[in-house]
C-alpha cells in the first residue's frame, strides 16, 4: 500500500522491506501508465465517434498514437515514472505531450489540426491525465489522515 506525499511515493509506515517498496513503486508506475494510455484511447474513441470516423480498434489506435507518443516522450523527459502520481510532474508531462501530440498528428495527417481540436485536446487531456492524479492524491491524503487519527 502506498501514499502520495508531494512529488514522491512513500511506503506506508510499518513496512520495512525495501524490496517490497520498490516493487510497489514499479506497480504504481505501471498502473499509472495503463490508466494514461487508456484515457488517451478514450479521447481518440470519443473524437472518432463524434466525427463519424468509425470506432474500430485499429482506427482508435491510429488516432491516439500521436498523443500516446507525446505522453511517453513527456513522461520520460519529466521523470514521471519516478513519481507517477505527482500532479506537478504530470503537468510537466502534459506540457510536453500535448504540443508533441498535435505536431505528430499534423504530420501524420498532412495538415495542421484545427484550433478547436487543439482546445478540446488541451482541456480533455488536462482534466483526465492530470485530474485523476489530483483525485488520487486527495484520496490518499484523506486515507493517510484517517489512519493517523
Amino acid at each position: 500500500m502506498l501514499i502520495a506525499r508531494s512529488a514522491y511515493i512513500a511506503v506506508v509506515p510499518g513496512r520495512s522491506d525495501p524490496a517490497s517498496g520498490a516493487r510497489d513503486g514499479v506497480r504504481v508506475a505501471a498502473v499509472a501508465l495503463i490508466i494514461d494510455v487508456a484515457l488517451l484511447l478514450v479521447f481518440a474513441a470519443i473524437g472518432r465517434r463524434n466525427h463519424d470516423e468509425g470506432d474500430t480498434l485499429a482506427g482508435v489506435i491510429g488516432t491516439a498514437w500521436p498523443f500516446v507518443a507525446g505522453w511517453l516522450l513527456g513522461a520520460t523527459a519529466v521523470g514521471l515514472r519516478r513519481a507517477p502520481l505527482a500532479v506537478r510532474r504530470a503537468l510537466g508531462t502534459w506540457a510536453v505531450a500535448l504540443p508533441t501530440g498535435l505536431v505528430l498528428r499534423g504530420l501524420d495527417r498532412g495538415d495542421a489540426p484545427p484550433v478547436s481540436f487543439a482546445i478540446v485536446a488541451l482541456l480533455f487531456t488536462l482534466v483526465t491525465l492530470v485530474g485523476w492524479r489530483v483525485v488520487a492524491g486527495l484520496r490518499t491524503t484523506r486515507r493517510a489522515a484517517d489512519t493517523t487519527s
